[in-house]
């Protein structure tokens, strides 16, 4: 397997850094009832890889206390793009036969609480779970989680690390049935990496969301590459 780099999509990135500034009225979406049917134009940072090589993935996310607004999301991304389209972008979102299939891991607020959520889409069904998230503290103070995905035959689990230190519990909170099903060798490599986004439905602020990712790792069939 060829060395594995972290590649930007969507945005310039500074060497070395792992903090993503989502402008407003970015995500990635698969379909939805009104506005862009598909969207894909949030910072990204990507690994690209066969799927039989990926094992396990975890980061750290850090932002603002709460994530200010509903929607604000960061975290890790799992893409399993089209053969029509193997690098989709902001430009090249995809269609309805040509949209990538992806799960989204991430701490992201919605009616002013702060949850871990994993939204999904493939070709035909797409979906958002929520699970308790860290308690809000202060404006002046940063939100922490830890986020990890792991592949277990077909399926992506999506794990949260719970509470501090020696006592912090490694908790599955929502497991992606179709990740890896019936993968087939002519697709394109997946991608697994980091984004931030800022959908700002109603219109709440102009400014991005600038989050902090930190531990970054992947696990593929060949051994451990920290970023």
């Amino acid at each position: 397997m060829a060395p594995l780099n972290l590649i930007a999509v969507n945005y310039t990135a500074k060497p070395g850094s792992l903090t993503l500034s989502a402008p407003c009225k970015t995500d990635i979406v698969g379909a939805r009832t009104t506005g862009p049917q598909f969207q894909f134009n949030p910072p990204i940072l990507k690994v690209a890889m066969p799927a039989a090589s990926f094992q396990r993935a975890r980061v750290t996310v850090v932002g603002p206390s709460g994530f200010p607004f509903d929607f604000d999301q960061a975290g890790l991304l799992f893409l399993r793009p089209h053969t029509a389209l193997p690098e989709p972008s902001a430009s090249e979102p995809g269609n309805a036969e040509t949209k990538p299939s992806f799960a989204k891991i991430a701490l992201e607020t919605f009616e002013q609480k702060t949850f871990c959520t994993v939204s999904a889409s493939n070709q035909v069904d797409t979906e958002w779970s929520l699970w308790p998230g860290p308690p809000t503290t202060s404006p002046s103070e940063k939100t922490e989680v830890t986020f990890e995905i792991a592949k277990m035959g077909p399926m992506l689990l999506a794990f949260v690390m719970e509470g501090t230190g020696e006592t912090a519990t490694r908790t599955l909170f929502r497991v992606v049935s179709w990740a890896f099903r019936d993968v087939k060798e002519s697709e394109p490599d997946i991608w697994v990496g980091l984004y931030a986004s800022r959908p700002t439905t109603k219109n709440e602020t102009t400014e991005a969301l600038e989050v902090e990712f930190r531990d970054f790792e992947i696990e593929t069939t060949e051994g451990i590459i920290k970023f």
